[in-house]
């Protein structure tokens, strides 16, 4: 049963893979959300591996039941998403802490709270010209820094095959360095510069920073045997501040935990 699971859990997984790369931002900066979970903790030493993907990247986690009261939430994602068609990529690191209460009749509530750090780096060029032989107009490379910080509250239940739980958190991002930086290579515009226009090729940047304020309340199901399960979560995005007009309403996320 086990072994059956994880070759399904593959074969999904690999049908999202296809999907990545076509999602749009939800901030001004690009920033692409990680899933949020519900490790439902049991016990003292229970450790739980788990890695999914979705159209907004592939995330890593690991949690260990520190006591029977505390636990500790590891997360690592990477996003290669190209929004408005641009090259590049976003990665990013967290890590929480929080405390489980777990019945005897397999329910467990959880609150975690927890704070990280990413970046990205974007570059595309424009051209001019016919399409057979095109002019490199100009090159421009993206540097994004955030910090992120979050508070997530979750209840469920557990059984031997399958467990399903509820949860929400709360996340604010604060991209602190969005750098863009523009190499002008042919000038087809020139405009009025006092002087007369500068010398190509020649560079312009400038910064910018977001505030971001949102909201992820979601659903998340497992489905396995003895150690090896898959795992569904569907959320919503319900933004406070700083989510851009077009941002996805929901999104959801699909991959295996591995409880040791």
């Amino acid at each position: 049963m086990g072994r059956k699971c994880t070759v399904w859990g593959l074969v999904l997984i690999s049908a999202l893979i296809a999907g990545c790369g076509t999602m749009s931002s939800i901030t001004p900066s690009p920033y692409f959300p990680a899933s949020p979970e519900a490790p439902l903790l049991r016990e003292k030493h229970e450790i739980q591996a788990n890695c999914s993907i979705s159209t907004a990247g592939a995330t890593a986690n690991g949690t260990y039941a520190i006591t029977d009261q505390i636990g500790m939430i590891g997360k690592a994602s990477f996003s290669s998403n190209k929004p408005d068609g641009h090259d590049g990529h976003q990665a990013s690191a967290e890590l929480g802490i929080g405390l489980f209460d777990s019945g005897k009749d397999g329910g467990t509530c959880e609150v975690y709270s927890g704070c990280g750090w990413g970046e990205s780096r974007y570059s595309w060029q424009d051209f001019s010209g016919p399409y057979f032989q095109p002019i490199l107009i100009s090159g421009t490379d993206q540097s994004i820094n955030f910090l992120n910080a979050w508070l997530q509250v979750d209840a469920g239940w557990t059984g031997r095959i399958a467990a399903f739980a509820v949860l929400a958190r709360v996340n604010y991002v604060n991209v602190y360095r969005d750098l863009q930086t523009t190499t002008t290579y042919h000038d087809i515009d020139p405009g009025f510069y006092l002087g007369g226009p500068p010398k190509v090729p020649y560079s312009e940047s400038y910064m910018t920073a977001t505030h971001v304020l949102y909201l992820t309340p979601g659903v998340e199901a497992r489905v396995g045997y003895e150690h090896i399960y898959l795992e569904g979560i569907v959320y919503l995005l319900i933004g406070f501040s700083g989510l851009n007009s077009n941002a996805p309403p929901g999104l959801g996320s699909l991959g295996l935990v591995y409880r040791f």
